[in-house]
């Protein structure tokens, strides 16, 4: 059995250590991630991160960093004495931040670093990341794998007062491979911790279909969120589909390559999030297949021999010759998250002891909240919202307000060529509303996220506006009387700090 971990404090911050072999490493963790900041504040603790990395003068390169969605991960190796001098350049430099004694021009350039990174998002897979934005629209954990599209944008005193909020010794902890080092020092602000929030789902219409940006089968739905009772029922359920997949969806029929599966989990609840590899013409029999397989779990449960070998996988991480380091670390940031995690000796009786009602009740979602994500199948047509999909109905515009206002329709021209002819844009003062005559799609202006104009084509502006619901609204300028006039009472309505220009020249923002 691995040995606790001394907890203690360094200067307010909780630290935790264990005496470990290899080289000392640190990882000061702060509780500020994607969930914490706002569509045109995304990106705002990634900079805050590599502002602290860069005033650290005798940077190493094994150094690293890390933005995600729950948290912010500064990552230091090497002796006592450099682990502690380097903690301290980053401490220091996240407090001259915070108290305004780093130099605008530091915050320029960074901000510009950022930006010509381009699509850097928290959250490397898309497809997680996809079904998250569709669960949660552009709040909370939706926006963990979208790019910081107004990282130009972001004032001093945003940048500042973020660092003054969250990057605190309050809202800290260190956890350490061995002993601190003599004299540690992590002068941080004073600040809060700042627990796990909670977000609603956005008002779907559910079990529904999406088409996704990928190439990969995405099934997701609601189960339980941090606890620790239901992790052993989450690792048996999941660890049961990826075996029952292999042999019978791999190995029997031939129709699904791999999948992946896991949790994105908040206090209280959370989504599961299955990613299925499998070839075009195989998507409806792959969807059929792992509903039927998790369908088969919630109605007649889990075998013995399905608990003895995810109990058996639990003992084998046991055997892993990092695993002391990996549990330590795991360890300390579920608490640091108060999310209580099981030792891996006690998880393992604890998936031995989980019992069909508790798949049951994981599982009671599945069917009243399945997402599914289907990759572009090149129909003629894009399928209308409500028809059949592969096992479910394809999801069409969520509920919007009525707007009355200046009608903006299309133009003869526009009909000629094809464009429907009850396609209108409505402008009021309670929001703005799209329709072609059959579906509809609005916005109160208080749930406008973004308004983004594309003018890479000076002569084919492109704007679109983004709801903090995750609707989209697309305005056909060209093709409407009045379009231009359309955009101009549009940006009216929206603050000028949530409005974006991609120009022609560089594809940058413009300010």
């Amino acid at each position: 059995m691995s040995a606790a971990p001394t907890i203690t404090e360094i200067d307010g911050v909780e630290v935790h250590w264990r005496a470990l072999p290899g080289r000392l490493r640190a990882d000061l963790v702060f509780r500020a991630g994607a969930v914490d900041e706002v569509f045109h504040t995304l990106g705002i603790g990634h900079l805050v991160e590599h502002l602290a990395f860069s005033e650290v003068e005798d940077l190493d390169p094994d150094v690293n960093g890390s933005s995600g969605i729950l948290t912010t991960t500064f990552q230091v190796e090497g002796t006592p004495e450099k682990v502690a001098h380097q903690l301290r350049s980053l401490c220091q430099a996240i407090s001259d931040l915070a108290e305004g004694a780093l130099p605008s021009a530091r915050i320029e350039q960074e901000k510009r670093i950022l930006a010509a990174e381009g699509d850097v998002s928290a959250l490397g897979e898309p497809a997680v990341a996809e079904a998250l934005t569709v669960r949660y629209g552009l709040r909370g954990p939706g926006l963990a794998g979208l790019s910081s599209r107004f990282i130009e944008k972001l004032s001093d005193d945003e940048v500042r007062s973020f660092a003054r909020e969250y990057f605190t010794r309050g809202n800290a902890m260190l956890v350490l491979t061995g002993e601190p080092p003599a004299g540690l020092e992590l002068p941080l602000p004073e600040g809060a911790r700042h627990s796990v929030p909670e977000f609603l789902p956005v008002p779907l219409v559910l079990p529904g279909e999406y088409t996704t940006g990928g190439e990969d089968l995405v099934l997701s739905f609601q189960v339980p969120g941090m606890t620790a009772a239901v992790d052993p029922v989450a690792r048996l359920v999941l660890g049961t589909l990826r075996r029952r997949t292999f042999r019978q969806l791999r190995r029997d029929a031939g129709v699904v390559y791999d999948i992946d599966a896991g949790q994105a989990l908040q206090p209280r609840s959370g989504i599961a999030v299955i990613i299925v590899r499998t070839a075009q013409s195989s998507l409806s029999q792959a969807a059929e297949g792992i509903l039927g397989i998790l369908r088969e779990l919630r109605d007649h449960g889990v075998t013995d021999a399905d608990r003895e070998v995810a109990s058996q996988e639990v003992q084998d991480q046991l055997e892993d010759p990092h695993h002391e380091t990996l549990e330590l670390f795991e360890t300390a940031e579920a608490a640091f998250l108060q999310a209580p995690q099981l030792s891996p000796e006690a998880l393992g009786a604890a998936v031995r002891a989980v019992t069909d009602e508790d798949v049951r009740t994981w599982l009671a979602h599945l069917d009243s909240t399945l997402a599914v994500g289907v990759p572009d199948q090149d129909h003629a047509e894009e399928p209308e919202p409500g028809t059949p999909g592969l096992v479910a109905p394809v999801m069409g515009p969520q509920p919007g307000p009525d707007v009355t206002g200046t009608v903006y329709p299309v133009k003869l021209l526009a009909r000629l060529a094809g464009v429907p002819k009850g396609l209108k844009l409505i402008v009021g003062e309670d929001g703005v509303l799209i329709t072609d005559g059959q579906f509809r799609r609005s916005l109160a202006w208080d749930q406008v996220a973004a308004v983004e104009q594309d003018a890479s084509d000076p002569d084919d502006v492109q704007t679109t506006i983004a709801g903090l619901n995750g609707e989209v609204i697309e305005v056909p300028t060209a093709a409407l009387k009045g379009g231009d006039r359309a955009v101009e009472q549009i940006c009216q309505h929206v603050p000028q700090r949530l409005q974006i220009t991609t120009l022609p020249s560089d594809d940058r923002a413009e300010h």
